[in-house]
């Protein structure tokens, strides 16, 4: 199991990943829509079924607060966006820390 520190430092290098994303939504939303975010059932083959949503605008800021992250960079937004694009296409990368 992680220390406190550990999880902090965890979730630290990997916000501006969650900060990316809900500016992303944010966009696809429009301008009637709403940013949230959801626990997923995933199965083996990428199909999966939505268990629960959160409408949380902030609750990634609130987070950053909370572990004391620094703002996002322009090098964290370019690491966020090359993440996506490998995400999507189902390519791997190896993170160094």
């Amino acid at each position: 199991m992680r220390t406190r520190e550990e999880a902090i430092d965890a979730m630290k290098s990997v916000i501006h990943h969650f900060r990316h994303s809900m500016e992303e939504a944010k966009s696809a939303a429009g301008p009637d829509g709403t940013v949230g975010f959801g626990i997923l059932a995933v199965h083996k083959d990428g199909s999966g079924v939505l268990i629960s949503r959160f409408d949380a605008p902030e609750f990634f800021e609130d987070l950053a607060l909370i572990i004391g992250a620094p703002p996002s960079t322009a090098e964290d937004k370019m690491d966020a966006i090359a993440t996506q694009f490998m995400d999507l296409h189902g390519l791997t990368v190896e993170h160094q820390s």
